[in-house]
């Protein structure tokens, strides 16, 4: 959301959008690279239920291309509405400058997704394999950072880093202490979770995480969470690479959901706008993205036909 919105923002009010719908789009956009590798959800729940992390991040991709298309539709539709003029057409020749300029940084998705299914390294060493060719990338090709600088980007990514971490160690020990009093469950028993099917499980878990990153960090939801619906999961025989793609994409729609989504808050303090101008462009975004949700459910191979194509 800051890499790419900071520079997009503007381009995008210059080009006639209102930034009500420029803010929206910019927040829940950031669900899509949620389910794109290398995806910090995918990571932890892959850890959490033991599930193959290399098959969740293909999953991840059929879900994300759909959220791509839908949103697309309904940023044309809304340029054509809101009478948005249509820019001049690029050159040739810019067309080429600006693709020339993409290259390099295109090697990011070739470096991690190459390397993980090439069996050159793991999604944990993918990750630093990709800070390695950040930093070739803006000390030697652009030349837009320099060594006095690396000490300060260091520090700002260890300070980040310590947060989350923080977040992870207290939802650890929160779900530690909600399994030894057994109050998971005495919901799940309450809302009869154990008879229902496989279709029904998937709707809990989906409405649960939902629910959940509406409130609270996304990394916390899925340590607390995930263990929960373990044992229903295996029960049920739904497949867990479904059930994580799922619950990935869940998280980050509640995260980018009113009422404190962290996301939103994340984009008040970059943007500085009001909460208010944040959030009144989303709900056609919720709708889209909860759609992608139901659709999920009662076709899993939107998630799956990717990962089968891949690995079965």
């Amino acid at each position: 959301m800051v890499a790419v919105g900071t520079p997009l923002r503007p381009r995008m009010l210059k080009g006639g959008y209102k930034d009500s719908f420029v803010l929206a789009l910019i927040v829940n956009s950031s669900d899509i690279a949620f389910l794109i590798p290398p995806s910090i959800g995918m990571i932890i729940y892959g850890v959490v239920a033991k599930a193959s992390i290399p098959e969740l991040f293909i999953a991840g991709i059929g879900p994300g291309l759909l959220i791509l298309v839908l949103f697309s539709i309904y940023s044309v539709i809304y340029a054509k509405v809101m009478g948005v003029p249509t820019e001049t057409a690029a050159t040739w020749p810019e067309r080429a400058t600006s693709v020339k300029r993409a290259l390099w940084p295109m090697g990011f998705p070739v470096l991690i997704i190459g390397g993980i299914f090439g069996g050159v390294f793991s999604p944990t060493e993918a990750a630093a394999a990709s800070v390695l060719y950040a930093l070739f990338l803006e000390m030697i090709i652009f030349r837009s950072m320099h060594i006095r600088d690396f000490y300060s980007i260091a520090l700002s990514t260890g300070m980040v880093t310590a947060v989350v971490f923080i977040l992870v160690g207290a939802g650890a020990s929160f779900a530690w202490v909600l399994s030894f009093a057994q109050i998971p469950q005495q919901l799940l028993g309450a809302i009869g979770i154990d008879q229902m099917g496989q279709i029904g499980v998937l709707f809990t878990i989906a409405i649960a995480f939902f629910i959940g990153c509406m409130f609270v960090d996304p990394i916390v939801v899925i340590l607390i969470l995930v263990p929960i619906f373990a044992p229903v999961v295996a029960k049920t025989g739904l497949d867990p690479i479904l059930v994580g793609t799922l619950i990935t994409l869940q998280a980050a729609i509640g995260s980018a959901t009113p009422p404190f989504g962290c996301d939103i808050f994340t984009a008040v303090a970059v943007f500085k706008r009001p909460y208010l101008e944040v959030v009144r462009g989303t709900p056609p975004f919720v709708f889209m993205l909860l759609g992608v949700a139901v659709l999920m459910i009662f076709f899993p191979q939107i998630a799956l036909f990717f990962r089968d194509l891949a690995f079965r």
